[in-house]
């Protein structure tokens, strides 16, 4: 039973399509730790992650909509889901407004907080029929573990999807893990780990696909 388990979870995340799969729109939210904490050869490879991220489906009000914010302790907004309609102009507004901050302090609970409390409100534009996604990109590293837990679980029991992104040999897997909706939804990404972000592909159907009655 483990086996078959596991398999109906992999082709949940893994299948892109078939005449038994229900389509839906997706809200999805980057939050993205900027602290001083990430090195600068790992900061990059988030930056190049998100870029990634942003191909991957149709931007739109009709299709995918996507917000940005950035925290260390705090966590600021850059942009809501209806400032921009197209990828060009999204990715352009990332690679001009993310700075890495100097700031070494970063409170990924109080940052999952935020999104559970306004990162799906209406004032920032988010769709009441559209699914919920939050891209958590981060290195994971944080004491209060049991904090973190908590606030994880308070986000994906109000139904949003969580998916994480740690990169390089210093990102917390277990973290990422347990604060993720599934460990399929976890990933660490790096060039000293060999792993690059054309893995992120597989999440084409977490933002497209929202039901299929084959699996």
């Amino acid at each position: 039973m483990a086996t078959e388990d596991c398999l109906q979870t992999l082709l949940k995340y893994t299948m892109f399509g078939c005449d038994k799969c229900s389509t839906n729109v997706s809200d999805v939210a980057i939050v993205m730790d900027v602290s001083a904490n990430i090195n600068h050869k790992d900061f990059d490879m988030q930056v190049k992650a998100v870029s990634h991220l942003l191909t991957l489906t149709n931007v739109g009000p009709n299709a995918t909509q996507f917000s940005y914010s950035m925290f260390t302790n705090d966590t600021v907004s850059v942009y809501n889901f209806t400032t921009h309609h197209d990828r060009v102009s999204l990715i352009a507004d990332d690679n001009k407004k993310t700075r890495q901050k100097y700031n070494k302090n970063v409170n990924i609970t109080r940052a999952l907080n935020d999104v559970n409390k306004n990162g799906f409100s209406t004032l920032r534009g988010s769709r009441p029929y559209a699914r919920k996604i939050l891209v958590l990109v981060t290195s994971g590293n944080m004491n209060d573990t049991q904090g973190l837990k908590k606030a994880a679980k308070r986000v994906k029991d109000s139904g949003i999807i969580i998916v994480t992104i740690g990169t390089g040999r210093s990102a917390n897997w277990i973290n990422l893990r347990d604060i993720s909706s599934d460990p399929m939804l976890t990933f660490v990404l790096g060039d000293d780990i060999h792993i690059g972000v054309n893995v992120l592909d597989s999440l084409r159907t977490t933002l497209l696909y929202d039901y299929c009655s084959n699996v």
